[in-house]
């Protein structure tokens, strides 16, 4: 499959659900974690709150970020912080990785993400990559679909409220992290 040759381990639809199926079907054998554990009255409400703050939080960004993108100094500033902190942006380039809390993040690595996820992520998300289904039956029928396309053994709806880490490992089919041998389920304080 193509998607394997860029040495993606996992990816995330979220904001970019029109991709799945295009990935899933160049990606044979992938196993695929679904995050359908809320009835829709709970994900509409919650989708309703989040968009508000996204929306305010995107406003504020484009002025933040603006100044990177306008100016030399954000290419100057970012290149100088990668000459001094080792390369860390084309480490993570070539190796991959998460964006956020992997405890890697470097003054460079922050401004060069502030001036690409702008460019590359945001316009993905209005672009018609999203999908937000208008109703209760679409939002059904979106994940029973997936339980007719995605073998069972290769599909793990994941409930937050009922599955531990170590349910999450076995799937996942892996060992080692003191995480994975935990039989709680994730901290209360996510969103809803």
């Amino acid at each position: 499959a193509s998607i394997s040759r860029c040495g993606a381990r996992s990816l995330s639809f979220d904001g970019a659900e029109e991709l799945f199926w295009p990935v899933y079907n160049v990606s044979p054998g992938v196993k695929v974690l679904s995050m359908n554990w809320r009835a829709y009255p709970l994900w509409r409400k919650s989708w309703d709150d989040f968009i508000v703050w996204a929306q305010m939080y995107a406003g504020l960004a484009a002025l933040v970020h603006s100044p990177i993108h306008l100016t030399p100094v954000g290419a100057l500033l970012i290149r100088g912080f990668e000459y001094l902190e080792g390369n860390t942006i084309q480490h993570r380039l070539r190796a991959g990785g998460p964006e956020q809390g992997s405890g890697n993040l470097t003054v460079g690595l922050l401004l060069w993400m502030w001036q690409t996820i702008p460019g590359w992520y945001l316009p993905h998300t209005n672009a018609g990559l999203r999908y937000t289904p208008p109703d209760e039956a679409s939002y059904d029928q979106y994940f029973a679909y997936a339980r007719r396309r995605i073998p069972a053994e290769r599909l793990f709806e994941f409930d937050v409220n009922v599955h531990t880490f170590k349910d999450l490992c076995t799937f996942l089919e892996l060992r080692g992290p003191a995480l994975c041998e935990s039989d709680e389920t994730l901290p209360n304080d996510l969103p809803n």
